[in-house]
């Protein structure tokens, strides 16, 4: 059994892998994510390579996972809004539009250094909250937590008209691309999936 290490603190992240049947250890990264450029694709993968870089140099023989997600809307990028105040000028510009989810993901083999890596884009359609709405969807403060402002999951779900592609991955991570970067390094899913299917009650 391969141990699995997810760097990052995303509740989200941590709550989609065990569902998937994973049992991951959390190695909370501690990187920078200033003075980054290029489009949100670029962005997204190099702080998922941060990531995992900063955790695998403690992680003898794991494999580890790093993650990343910014909502790419038109030529713009929206990460975490600051503020309530951005959070608001954020979902006004989402409004009956759609935008695309980007998670970066990394993965690293401590036992051998082999790397692979993915950005999955999920496309996302929302529906047109009213001001009253927006409001008291602000006021719960989930907006502050979540790339782009907003959760699948969560408050924001209701202005979610609908979505094209993998939707755990608006939510921060796909188990599907997991096994993709898993198969690329000869690593079988087995090999890390001490809970899979057999095992459920």
């Amino acid at each position: 059994m391969r141990r699995l290490v997810l760097a990052s603190a995303s509740a989200s992240r941590l709550s989609i892998l065990r569902s998937a049947g994973f049992d991951p250890e959390v190695v909370v990264a501690d990187v920078s994510e200033d003075s980054l450029e290029g489009d949100t694709s670029h962005i997204v993968l190099e702080l998922a390579r941060r990531k995992a870089e900063s955790v695998a140099a403690s992680c003898n023989g794991a494999l580890v996972i790093g993650c990343d997600s910014l909502l790419e809307v038109g030529t713009g990028t929206f990460g975490k809004p600051g503020t309530i105040e951005i959070a608001r000028e954020n979902w006004q510009r989402l409004r009956n539009t759609h935008a695309t989810l980007m998670t970066g993901h990394w993965l690293i083999d401590t036992a051998n250094a082999r790397v692979a890596n993915e950005v999955v884009e999920t496309v996302v359609h929302f529906g047109s909250p009213t001001d009253e709405e927006l409001g008291r969807y602000l006021e719960t403060g989930e907006s502050l937590k979540s790339a782009g402002g907003f959760t699948l999951e969560g408050f924001g779900a209701p202005f979610i008209e609908r979505i094209e592609g993998d939707a755990l991955n608006v939510m921060g991570f796909s188990p599907a691309a997991l096994r993709r970067l898993l198969r690329e390094l000869d690593i079988s899913l087995e090999e890390v999936w001490p809970q899979g299917p057999a095992s459920l009650r």
